[in-house]
């Protein structure tokens, strides 16, 4: 199972946030994100408030950078100020901030990244709630390879590796606030969310077929599931399935790929393997030339035009956002 809240489409009165785990339809490098909102719950244990002021290269993968209720292990109070509770993602946090702080130069946004790590997330409070559950060895993994990344400065094992970590328990027809919540171990699902503010209702996502009136497209081996706000129940909650030739014009129907060198408008209709501009383009290797992002193959950056590992400190990253967690 891969799911990552990655993109959102107009359609109609509706946003729906693509969960897929991949870089369809970027124009730039991918974006980063959170699981949902704003962390909440409390799931650490101990006390140990807010925690003092220490200079940069006082934190490493075993300093505390805040009080116990953040790491729930062992906290110390020379860390940077704490945020939100992170309960069972304590060593996610600090292997993350770790790495930020060996990789990047900010020293005045490091100083918060414990606190914007928690932010980003929802994870900690819906884990609270019983609505998910955390993914331990999934967990150990993604740690490792941000414990590797504080070495390296680039993403890319990173990207590959931390997927998996939580899994929903809710099952179709119950309540949801992200799809994140929904069991989606058998197929992808869908958080329908009718007005504002409203919970959503767990439902499994629609597979299009040709013409189909769509909510996105499904790259070959993802699990799309998504988070759909809408007004109206009868909004498209279809998906258009890489693995069936198809992939979805944002507002049409499902529609057959493009081939390389045809016409296309947007990225999705190259297939995860190409890019648009103006025709379908194979994305380069690594190594290869490049103008964009999205020119290059899952998991590369253009740098000086060239495709080559992506860097661990861009701006998101460096300020304690995470990529996202699914």
């Amino acid at each position: 199972m891969k799911l990552i809240v990655r993109a959102s489409l107009l359609l109609a009165l509706s946003y729906t946030f693509i969960a897929c785990g991949s870089d369809w339809g970027r124009n730039n490098a991918d974006g980063y994100a959170g699981v949902g909102g704003s962390a909440g719950g409390a799931l650490g244990s101990g006390g140990g408030g807010k925690a003092g002021h220490a200079e940069a290269g006082d934190f490493g993968d075993s300093a505390g950078a805040a009080g116990n209720t953040v790491l729930g292990d062992g906290g110390s109070s020379d860390g940077g100020e704490a945020g939100a509770e992170a309960g069972p993602l304590s060593a996610l946090l600090r292997a993350f901030c770790g790495a930020a702080r060996s990789c990047c130069s900010s020293r005045d946004a490091l100083e918060q990244c414990e606190h914007n790590f928690s932010a980003q997330i929802d994870a900690v409070a819906l884990v609270a709630a019983g609505t998910l559950e955390v993914n331990a060895s999934a967990l150990t993994a993604c740690v490792a390879a941000y414990q590797r990344a504080k070495t390296t400065c680039t993403l890319s094992e990173v990207r590959t590796t931390c997927h998996g970590l939580f899994a929903g328990v809710v099952p179709d027809g119950g309540k949801c606030s992200s799809v994140v919540e929904c069991d989606r171990s058998q197929a992808p699902k869908v958080c329908l969310r009718l007005g504002d503010g409203a919970r959503g209702t767990c439902l499994a996502a629609v597979r299009g077929t040709s013409g189909t009136a769509c909510a996105g497209s499904c790259p070959r081996g993802e699990n799309c599931s998504t988070t759909t706000f809408a007004q109206e129940a009868s909004v498209s909650i279809a998906l258009c399935h890489e693995e069936d030739g198809l992939y979805c014009p944002i507002g049409e129907g499902c529609a057959p790929l493009v081939a390389d060198g045809e016409a296309c408008t947007w990225n999705e209709a190259c297939g995860s393997d190409g890019f648009c501009v103006s025709t379908c383009n194979p994305r380069a290797q690594l190594g290869e030339s490049c103008q964009y992002d999205y020119g290059c193959a899952k998991g590369l950056a253009c740098n000086a035009g060239k495709c080559a590992e992506q860097p661990f400190a861009t701006d998101d990253m460096c300020q304690g956002t995470p990529p996202e967690l699914d």
